[in-house]
């Protein structure tokens, strides 16, 4: 069964051609056996159980039903109901990573990361909780109160530190966010409140927003976001599908390379080396991720990549933190 499942997957990853554009097709099989069930509805039962497994993995991939995926759909089912309420009783929190100039250490900007303070088990971080904020949509009211927050915290970094010091924050933002009707006008509402100026605010956006059917709808807002002031990222850069020369079409100026490249990058400098280049060509400018150590920075700044992010500089900070950071920091690398 296993095999006439990847059978199935790959037949329908070749395109569709059309005279529009080539369709992507992509699907999630759900597989059990009658020797796991007793009658025909615990069958199917399994069946959408292994289903809904394999959507949770990513879509486009099988999985065969095990009796684990009971007890962990029950644990999930769990955590996006605890999600729910955290989101109605507003049990987030906001910290902010520096991206610094390589060449000095000093910040430019800050990446804004969502914590959930959970009442029993402290601060959880978001990889325990976005895939199923996604898959709920939960995520679109998180995300509305981080743009709202991130936005908040950059007016207070305004008022306090001297004219041309304040940095800008850097927000993610998701698929479903931007299929919400409206959100070009909520981000424009939200800066409006604040005060904040549109380049002071930079958006990410992951490569897999690139493969969504509404793409053209999508990338039509980033650029009115863009002629805004707003400064657009690509954000894990390597890790889905994308290339330079497609983001050459698209309204981006910055690409983040992902840290598993970084951390790779000692003994097979090329590709990150390649990404520097080819995005100085096209000018973009690059941010590499979870740099750790001296020896990285080096090589990035030997291949000419201007700005980084990682635990080398500084842990993800609470908005008060950051100001003494800044201060503290205001040294050459």
């Amino acid at each position: 069964m296993e095999e006439t499942a990847t059978r199935i997957l790959t037949a329908l990853a070749t395109p569709i051609a059309t005279d529009a554009k080539p369709l992507h097709a992509m699907t999630s099989i759900g597989i059990t056996t009658t020797l796991e069930a007793t009658d025909g509805d615990e069958l199917l039962r399994q069946a959408d159980l292994a289903l809904y497994v394999a959507k949770g993995a990513g879509k486009n991939q099988w999985r065969r039903y095990q009796r684990h995926l009971h007890d962990e759909m029950v644990e999930r089912l769990e955590l996006r109901s605890a999600l729910d309420h955290a989101v109605n009783e507003g049990r987030f929190l906001l910290h902010y990573q520096p991206i610094v100039d390589l060449t000095n250490g000093h910040a430019v900007g800050f990446e804004a990361l969502v914590r959930w303070a959970h009442p029993n088990r402290g601060v959880i971080t978001p990889d325990q909780f976005i895939e199923v904020a996604e898959e709920s949509g939960l995520i679109v009211p998180m995300g509305r109160w981080v743009l709202e927050e991130a936005l908040r915290t950059v007016s207070e970094w305004r008022r306090i530190l001297p004219p041309g010091r304040a940095p800008y924050v850097s927000v993610n933002v998701s698929v479903r966010q931007f299929r919400e009707a409206g959100f070009v006008d909520q981000v424009r509402n939200a800066l409006q409140h604040t005060g904040v100026p549109p380049e002071s605010l930079m958006l990410e956006i992951t490569e897999t927003l690139l493969m969504k059917d509404d793409e053209q709808r999508i990338w039509a807002d980033l650029g009115v976001l863009r002629e805004m002031g707003m400064r657009i990222a690509i954000d894990d850069f390597g890790t889905g599908y994308s290339s330079l020369g497609y983001l050459r079409q698209h309204p981006i100026d910055i690409v983040k390379i992902d840290k598993t490249f970084i951390d790779d990058m000692v003994t097979s400098p090329q590709l990150v080396g390649g990404i520097v280049s080819l995005a100085r060509s096209l000018q973009l400018v690059v941010v590499a991720e979870g740099i750790e150590d001296m020896a990285h920075r080096d090589l990035l700044v030997q291949m000419g990549c201007p700005l980084g992010q990682g635990f080398l500089f500084s842990t993800p900070l609470g908005p008060t933190e950051v100001l003494a950071w800044m201060s503290s920091a205001a040294v050459a690398i």
